[in-house]
């Protein structure tokens, strides 16, 4: 399936999981999921707050991070699913769901992908 980027609506984790095994049956060997709550922040790091009008910006933006992930050996399915507008403390804002041949690449990945959401979303945000 390569690179999914949706909107946080209602997702059923169980489902998303199954179709991805499905998907690549026999091939996955790990499912790391991310999920970002929103805690009390500092001005040093504020919670990931994407604008609904910068939605399509965002998700193409998220996308070519992704993409380039998906060339690496191993990896088999990137998705990743994010709120818009300003969330309150507790809310889950991110999953992140990294489908790889082995743990290693899948938590690799995660963490680096991540890290370029939270640059992107430091880019919009000024």
């Amino acid at each position: 399936m390569g690179v999914v980027v949706e909107k946080l609506n209602g997702m059923d984790i169980e489902e998303i999981f199954s179709r991805i095994i499905d998907a690549h049956r026999g091939r996955v060997g790990s499912i790391i999921v991310y999920m970002g709550v929103v805690k009390t922040s500092s001005s040093r790091n504020p919670p990931l707050n994407f604008p609904e009008d910068a939605w399509y910006i965002l998700n193409s933006e998220i996308e070519g991070a992704a993409a380039k992930y998906m060339t690496r050996r191993g990896i088999l399915e990137l998705r990743i699913y994010h709120t818009t507008g300003s969330p309150e403390v507790g809310e889950t804002v991110i999953y992140i769901i990294v489908a790889a041949e082995d743990r290693g690449s899948a938590f690799d990945v995660a963490r680096k992908l991540l890290e370029d959401i939270k640059m992107i979303h430091a880019r919009l945000s000024t």
